[in-house]
């Protein structure tokens, strides 16, 4: 009987030493849910309110599943995650919003995505707002290079095929108006697709070839911006961990945010698109303008009157396309111009 016990006990013994789970810590998402984490966060963003906000949203795409539904990121390990996590805080930015977590195998990465890089410019209260778009075969552009005011105008018709991506640009207006812009060429951006760290079929340079020659654009733009000490420590931390791989597959919602077309959304883009053309079209006669008025030895002054003069109760931002084209014709021939400002100089341009 006794020894029967004994062999009891010894058959016992093996499964009371092995049955404890080797766990290290607490799952992603206990941790998450938890206070000890947006204690974490809110000494990072200094305000506990914000911190209760990118705790939720880092849970949100933490339990967001992919597209084969699966919940990717609870394979990576706790301190991968964090890492990823305190990182993005610390640039003043959010997941989903303004990055995408990306797990491989169990290690979180990070994708910064172009509105990540235009917020963290925007925060430094200097830059009033940044634009960007990809240049085409078949569209109108004209770039102004120099030390003094360059400038991109780019412009394309609805109506037209466009061709293939030639180029692309960023520009931001700083506080004062002054713009800053970034032009990237065709040439540059492939050898920026071939230096990505995922360069083969599955790369989004593949898939999305615009979005990440925009992206590109802005990410050189936002090189020369001021974006704070902090701020650009922490967005460097930020662009150590961005590996600018396909989001696809990863986080739904982040991999294409662009919602469904709607019936009215046509419209309204075309004539966005003409009055910016239009727009665009006039601020250069406008400039014509001034500038063959200033070479005929008219003062500002001056060129207001011929304007009133010409069409009485207007400024020269109030002309249309056509009146402009006809005052800078006047302006640029000689004898037309040096008669206007002899009128003018004795009150009564004609």
């Amino acid at each position: 009987m006794k020894e029967s016990i004994m062999s009891e006990e010894n058959a016992i013994q093996p499964a009371a030493t092995t049955a404890p789970a080797k766990r290290t810590g607490p799952t992603i998402d206990a941790y998450l849910r938890g206070a000890g984490f947006e204690q974490e966060i809110a000494k990072l963003v200094g305000d506990l309110q914000v911190a209760k906000r990118f705790a939720r949203v880092a849970l949100t795409q933490v339990m967001t599943p992919d597209k084969s539904g699966n919940l990717a990121l609870l394979s990576c390990s706790v301190e991968s995650l964090c890492r990823c996590l305190y990182t993005v805080a610390e640039a003043g930015l959010e997941p989903g919003r303004d990055v995408y977590l990306i797990p491989r195998g169990k290690d979180c990465t990070v994708t910064v995505k172009w509105q990540g890089y235009i917020r963290a410019a925007r925060a430094s209260g200097q830059i009033k707002r940044i634009w960007a778009n990809v240049i085409r075969k078949g569209d109108l552009y004209a770039i102004k290079g120099g030390s003094e005011a360059p400038a991109i105008e780019h412009t394309w018709d609805l109506d037209t095929q466009r061709g293939d991506i030639i180029g692309a640009y960023a520009c931001a207006e700083w506080a004062d108006g002054t713009v800053e812009p970034e032009i990237l060429t065709r040439d540059y951006l492939d050898r920026c697709k071939a230096a990505s760290t995922n360069s083969g079929g599955a790369s989004p340079w593949v898939k999305w070839y615009d979005r990440m020659a925009i992206k590109t654009a802005i990410k050189r733009l936002c090189e020369r911006l001021p974006l704070g000490a902090e701020s650009s420590d922490a967005l460097a931390k930020v662009e150590a961990l961005d590996r600018d791989d396909d989001p696809d597959g990863f986080v739904v919602e982040a991999a294409d945010p662009t919602p469904p077309p709607r019936r009215t959304d046509k419209i309204k883009g075309a004539l966005r698109v003409k009055a910016a053309a239009g727009n665009g079209a006039e601020a250069a006669l406008r400039t014509r303008v001034a500038k063959a008025c200033a070479a005929a030895g008219y003062k500002p002054e001056e060129t207001a009157a011929l304007v009133n003069a010409k069409h009485p109760g207007q400024t020269l931002d109030q002309l249309t396309a056509d009146d402009l084209q006809a005052l800078a014709a006047q302006a640029e021939e000689p004898a037309i111009a040096a008669a206007n400002l002899d009128a003018i100089r004795n009150g009564a341009a004609g």
